[in-house]
Parts: C-alpha cells; structure tokens; sequence
C-alpha cells in the first residue's frame, strides 16, 4: 500500500468514528491522523521499495492508454519536471512566430535570485532561446527558466498564466503552476496523470524539438554539465525527458523510451532517491516493453482529477532529515548501476559528447520578420571560458543537484532551510571580452563558522552514481 492510500484510509476511518455533529471533533482527529503518518515517516523511508514509494503511471504515449498506474490524481508538488510546461509554452511561442530560436533571452535581477539549480550569469547576459532551453532541460537552470519566462511574456507572471491556460487547454485538470522553474511555491501542485498529458503533448505537438529531452550533456567554455537522468544512456532505447527534486515532493522524474513501435511514457513521483526514481522508472518501461498488448486501464484523456483539491503531502520532514539523508547515503553506497536487481545498464549505451552553449549571438528583436535573415558574425570574446557550478552553501529545497563531476551524475539535497535557497556567490574573473564569471563554492561545501573558510561536508555527499 501506497503513502497516499495510507493517509487517505486513516482519514477516512478518522472521520467515519467522528460523531455527528462535532465537525471540529473529525478535523482534530483526521488532522492528528496525517500527523502521525507524517511522523512515522522517516522510519518508513528507511525501509522504503521504491515501488511504494509514490504515485506513478505507464502510459502508452501514441494511443493514450493506461498500462499501469497508481495514485495517478495524487496531488504531488511537480518540482523541475515544471520546465516541461515552460518548454511546452516556449514551442508554442516559437511556432506562432513570437520569437525564434535565435532571439535574445537576456538575464533580469529577478531571474538572478532565483535559487540553485542556476547557471548564475550575471544581469544583462544575453543568451539564445536555443541555448537557453538546453541549459533549462539539461541543467535544470531556475535562473533561465525564470528568464524565459520573462522573454517569451514579459514578465513572470504573463508568463505563469500563460502556462496555466495551457494546462487548462490539454486537459491537465489537477494542475496549477506558480512559476515557470517548480521551485517551492503554495498552490503549485500537478499529478503523474497530467504530466504524462504533457508529455504526450510535447512529444505530438512539437516532434521537432524532440531532440533537445535527448541531450545527455552540456559544455559551457570547459566545463561539462551531465543530465541527471541517467535512463539517457543507461536504458535502451530512451527518448526523454525530465526530472525534478524539492525536499516537498522527493525525487521526481518523467522518462520516455521508445523500442520499434512501442513508444512509453513513464512518470514516477515521491522517490526516496535519484537513483531509485530512475529504476522505478525503468522498472515500469520493462513491464511495459513487456506487457505491451494488455488491454490497458483506460485511456488517460479520460482519467482526469475532479480539479484543483488539496495541497500535497510535504515530504520535506522525511526527505532532507538526518534520518532520511543518512539512510539514502547507505543505500546508495551500496547501489550498483547495472548489477543485481537495476534495470539501467552498467555501460554507456550512447554517444554522450556533450552540446556547446554560449552566451551571446542572440537576436533582440523577437519579431518574426527576422526569421529569415542572416546569423550574426560570432563574437569570440563573449564565448564562455569556464563556467563554474553555482553551488552556495545552506541551499535549502534545491531543485536538482547543484554539482556534476566528472561523468558522475550527483543531486546535491542540503536541506536546513525553508526552501528559499541562496545564491549568495564569490568573487569571479571576467572572460577576455569582459563578462564577470562567477567563482563559486564546490559542491558539498559549506562555511566553517570559526574560520569562514569554505570546506568539503562528506555528509552532503548523498545521490552520486
């Protein structure tokens, strides 16, 4: 039995031995019910499979049927698989003509606060749209999701509303965003049903933009910015998409993969770890591959959530506690890629050369006019030399890792805070053309409080493979 059947049964028994009458009698009792629940948690987790450890879906993604599912209209906080419907209403942007891939997405203030995942250029860098929807889909930048946001609308909030209509138009009736990046927000909830609507949408709607939810790696100047989906080159057949990670929802992913003309979505929320979100997702792409002529349960068009009903389950206490954290670091120590029970692959199975991104060679106007006249000259010195990871020590609640080493795929989840991160960073250096490149802490460090020095907390080390 899932975390979710669990607190809605003891709910609901909570509520039934209520007498009538003493409403204020039920909701102490079904509140004290969750509480308790929510307690037991962390002792749970320590223990937890990750089939049971949050609501997931299999979907066939060209018919719509339902392979497998559970808890498919759990409200659940999106975290970064929120970029998805960020990319959705970029393509749509894209094909009325409102920009083009070559347009400028230029860095705001307000696009710089945003909290880590981030790429941290400074206010005022210009980057492509093109450019900027890597970073966004490979390192799960918050900083340019927010500033695609704003170029594509204008402003945060045009652009959330935006979002939103979309998601009223393709049926994603248990979905509500808050902002275009799935940082912590109140009110910001989806569920694994809508977003394998999306899914299907993206894949359906915008074929030609498929292949950026392929890109294993980034290359900005020298450094080498890997996915953190590792069901890109350790899973036959694999086609995309995203994955997400907030202390509230656990470790989120979307995957796709496709074997001759079987083509499946698998969505899987609530894991306990990276790794173990990435095996249950394989897991459920295997029974699918497998399983694939079974008549199915339903169509997901119409599987829907009544509407907008209640607000997530929090999962912070138990998935950035000691306890949790500690146990994950365990678990992970003993996890071998590709042996025993995984379902990945032990070697790479595809070319992973990593796409180059720049800043710079962007066209202001957004007008579709420009569509056809001629690139800019490249401006060699506002290519990047290197860009360090924007990693800032105490991040609470990040949205994925803020460290890639090496070909290592790392979620870094320090979690001591409210979920506001900080992006406070170093002094930096300045590329030949001029442009400041932040020096920023290494990941897993934090401040020594005696001395102020910057030192490795082996602690933070949890989610490596």
């Amino acid at each position: 039995m899932s975390l979710v059947q669990i607190v809605k049964k003891l709910t609901v028994r909570t509520k039934a031995s209520g007498v009538p009458g003493r409403r204020a009698t039920r909701d102490r009792r079904t509140s004290l019910a969750q509480r308790v629940i929510v307690g037991l948690l962390p002792l749970m987790l320590l223990t937890a499979q990750p089939a049971a450890a949050g609501p997931y879906i299999l979907v066939d993604l060209d018919s719509g049927r339902i392979l497998d599912e559970n808890e498919g209209l759990a409200p659940w906080y999106p975290a970064s698989v929120t970029k998805l419907m960020t990319s959705y209403v970029t393509f749509e942007a894209l094909a009325a003509g409102e920009l083009t891939m070559r347009s400028a997405v230029v860095v705001s203030q307000h696009a710089l606060n945003e909290p880590p995942s981030k790429m941290g250029f400074r206010v005022g860098t210009e980057i492509t749209v093109e450019n900027a929807l890597k970073m966004v889909l490979v390192k799960s930048a918050n900083d340019i999701a927010m500033a695609l946001g704003e170029t594509v609308s204008g402003s945060e909030r045009r652009f959330v509303a935006r979002m939103n209509k979309t998601a009223q138009k393709l049926g994603m009736t248990g979905t509500r965003f808050r902002n275009p990046n799935g940082l912590p927000a109140k009110g910001q909830t989806t569920n694994v049903r809508d977003m394998a609507v999306l899914t299907q949408a993206l894949l359906k709607d915008f074929p030609e933009h498929a292949d950026l939810f392929q890109i294993t790696a980034i290359k900005a100047g020298k450094k080498v910015l890997r996915s953190y989906n590792p069901l890109l080159t350790r899973y036959k057949g694999a086609t995309g998409m995203k994955t997400g990670f907030i202390c509230s929802s656990g470790f989120n992913m979307v995957a796709t993969a496709k074997r001759g003309n079987k083509h499946l979505i698998a969505v899987v929320f609530g894991s306990p770890s990276s790794q173990e979100r990435a095996e249950e997702a394989a897991r459920l792409l295997d029974k699918g591959f497998r399983s694939f002529g079974i008549k199915g349960r339903g169509n997901v068009s119409d599987f829907k959530a009544p509407g907008l009903t209640s607000e997530p389950v929090d999962l912070r206490s138990q998935i950035c506690s000691q306890a949790s954290r500690s146990a994950r670091f365990k678990r992970l120590k003993d996890y071998k890629m590709g042996e025993g029970d995984s379902r990945l692959s032990k070697s790479v199975l595809v070319n992973t050369a990593p796409v180059v991104v720049r800043t710079g060679n962007a066209i202001r106007a957004i007008a579709a006019n420009l569509r056809n006249a001629p690139p800019p000259v490249p401006r060699p010195n506002i290519i990047l030399a290197a860009i360090p990871d924007p990693v800032a020590a105490n991040a609470a609640g990040i949205a994925e890792s803020d460290s890639v080493a090496a070909s290592r795929i790392i979620e870094d989840e320090v979690a001591t805070g409210d979920g506001d991160g900080d992006d406070k960073q170093l002094a930096g250096t300045a590329t030949p053309g001029g442009i400041p490149l932040p020096v920023n802490r290494p990941a897993f460090a934090r401040a020594n409080p005696s001395n102020g020095k910057i030192e490795m907390d082996e602690r933070m080390r949890e989610d490596a493979q």
